[in-house]
């Protein structure tokens, strides 16, 4: 069995970054709406902080303004497969 040292100051630290690329993001979106990667990093972060419903619909906004971007579209399914890889493991171990 392996053992992992656990630094609670390094998790509360990552906690702290994610909620800063969230205020970042929203700023950005604040500034400039019609730019999609606002959208994208708003989601990146959500992503990060495990907020899956909240990082599709901040990836979806990002394509709605943005339809282009290719980068929206790979996180967006990124974000997909997480979130259904959850139904799925949720669903198992209730059997």
């Amino acid at each position: 069995m392996r053992h992992f040292a656990f630094e609670p100051h390094r998790a509360v630290s990552c906690v702290q970054e994610w909620i800063k690329a969230l205020e970042d993001a929203d700023k950005c979106i604040s500034i400039k709406p019609d730019w999609g990667k606002g959208y994208g990093r708003k989601g990146a972060a959500l992503h990060g902080m495990g907020n899956l419903e909240g990082a599709h619909k901040a990836y979806t906004a990002g394509l709605a303004v943005e339809p282009g971007a290719c980068t929206g579209r790979l996180r967006l399914a990124c974000a997909l497969a997480h979130a259904c890889i959850g139904v799925v493991l949720v669903s198992w171990t209730r059997g």
